[in-house]
């Protein structure tokens, strides 16, 4: 096999190689809204929510009972109500399947703090928002996180730190969070995605060069050359 051959093989092997992301979700920062109230996710990312005073808490629902916890979902648990917290509440993503959240603090469900990841074709989280209307809010049976755990902001739980993933179709709820970007100033953005940028290829590097380690050794072999 010749060296090109070889290299390109390698080459190829990489370039099929996914990595995870972090997506991030603020919990409150506006008003009742979930900032991206829809958002997407693939298997193995890692979904962070950050939480503002004065006070919410995120619990996984289903679509038919928007205000009610699903049995065996998360729930970031009832301390998160009482103060911003030094802490986020992180999820790790198993299924592409639809996740859909809310507040169970007072009626902010009802209210239209609600989010799903992954919206499935023909439901959207304007739909959850209106089902939600109605809905009476319970609370998990208990107080402690479920389903995720509570980390240091920032901190990750091994995948990479780069840019939140795309969102859903707009709605009423991420609004707030378009009103926010808007509202910075257009060095502070230019700088802020420079920077992103550079942490992503950073992470992106070194994540290829993991890989290599592993992949190069077994095209060599295959060729009948050794290292």
């Amino acid at each position: 096999m010749q060296l090109t051959q070889i290299l390109a093989l390698g080459g190829s092997l990489l370039a099929g190689t996914s990595y995870a992301k972090l997506v991030s979700i603020d919990v409150g920062e506006n008003g009742l809204v979930m900032a991206p109230n829809s958002a997407t996710a693939d298997v193995g990312d890692t979904v962070q929510f950050t939480f503002y005073s004065p006070g919410h808490t995120v619990v996984q629902a289903t679509f038919d009972k928007p205000c009610e916890p699903s049995s065996g979902g998360f729930s970031s648990g009832s301390a998160m109500v009482t103060k911003t917290s030094n802490k986020v509440f992180e999820i790790n993503i198993t299924s592409t399947d639809p996740i859909w959240y809310y507040c169970d603090v007072a009626n902010h469900c009802p209210s239209g703090m609600v989010g799903v990841i992954n919206a499935p074709s023909g439901k959207t989280v304007d739909d959850f928002a209106n089902a939600a209307k109605n809905a009476q809010v319970v609370k998990p049976s208990s107080n402690d996180p479920q389903g995720g755990s509570l980390v240091a902001p920032d901190s990750g739980s091994g995948s990479s730190s780069g840019s939140p993933s795309a969102t859903g179709a707009a709605s009423s709820g991420s609004s707030a969070a378009a009103t926010k970007t808007g509202g910075s100033s257009a060095g502070g953005s230019s700088a802020s995605a420079t920077a992103q940028a550079s942490s992503t290829s950073s992470a992106a590097a070194a994540a290829v060069t993991d890989h290599a380690g592993l992949i190069l050794p077994v095209i060599f072999a295959a060729a009948g050359l050794v290292l």
